[in-house]
């Protein structure tokens, strides 16, 4: 028998803020992204200009400056959700940096840049791009000499893994905001098919799934869930959700005290000249 698709509609811009809450709770993927980044950073000049496409609710450029204390003389943002760009204008104020351009707009590659820069960050942004290696492209041409461009993103397992099994059963009425089929993988095949030699490694990122399978935390489970699938998981049918649950289950394992979802992210980077 044919299984009908189910028709949903994915998640608007507040729902998606929304949920996306729920997984910053839950992710303990910052450190090892800050790690990465500093590591990139700490070979750049102390003056070194950042553009941030995608910059969210600012949690990263606050860590730079906070934590690893390698602030960027000069930084532009660009940022279209209107709740996270109201948390980034918050996150960076008090930061002291010397120049800071922050943008209500989206990034694409038809975006004029009349600067260069040192350093170029997608931290989770690439999924909201038509032709994600076009705009990486973009941003490669707009790298000083010695700068570098990062795409930190999903690789190939976890949220990825979870789209391909279960979006034939959907029937979209609205598209994703965030494109959870994109990955590393199709990012290093778009990168490497326009000329570029892109490298990638992968970090053993998890979400932090402790008690999430009780009954009584069944809500926080619930909008993880529609932000993994971008749509609104407590409208699917019972049984369906019971199975998708069940894969997630499958997949979370026991490291101490805690239940770890392990959905390893990739840093895919392209230096100027290469």
């Amino acid at each position: 028998m044919t299984t009908v698709p189910m028709r949903v509609k994915s998640l608007n811009v507040a729902r998606y803020a929304e949920t996306f809450a729920e997984f910053v709770r839950r992710s303990l993927e910052y450190d090892q992204i800050l790690s990465a980044i500093q590591g990139c950073v700490d070979r750049l000049p102390r003056d070194y200009a950042m553009l941030d496409v995608g910059a969210g609710t600012g949690e990263v450029i606050h860590a730079l400056v906070t934590t690893a204390r390698r602030p960027p003389k000069r930084y532009l943002a660009f940022e279209p959700n209107p709740a996270h760009f109201a948390a980034l204008t918050q996150a960076i104020q008090g930061l002291g940096l010397v120049e800071a351009d922050l943008r209500e707009t989206p990034f694409d590659e038809g975006v004029s840049l009349e600067a260069s820069f040192d350093f170029v960050l997608f931290s989770h942004s690439l999924y909201w791009m038509k032709d994600p290696a076009k705009v990486f492209e973009h941003a490669v041409h707009r790298l000083k000499s010695g700068g570098t461009a990062m795409g930190i993103l999903q690789g190939p397992y976890g949220v990825h893994t979870l789209l391909a099994l279960y979006e034939p059963r959907f029937e979209r009425l609205t598209p994703m905001l965030q494109n959870n089929t994109f990955s590393s993988h199709e990012l290093l095949a778009g990168l490497r098919g326009r000329g570029l030699k892109p490298r990638c490694h992968m970090m053993p990122t998890p979400l932090d799934m402790t008690g999430l399978f009780d009954p009584a935390q069944e809500k926080a489970l619930f909008e993880l869930m529609s932000f993994c699938l971008q749509l609104e998981f407590q409208a699917l049918d019972p049984a369906l959700r019971a199975e998708i649950i069940e894969h997630v289950k499958g997949a979370t394992v026991p490291v101490g005290e805690k239940s770890l979802w392990f959905i390893p992210n990739a840093v895919v980077t392209v230096s100027a000249g290469t």
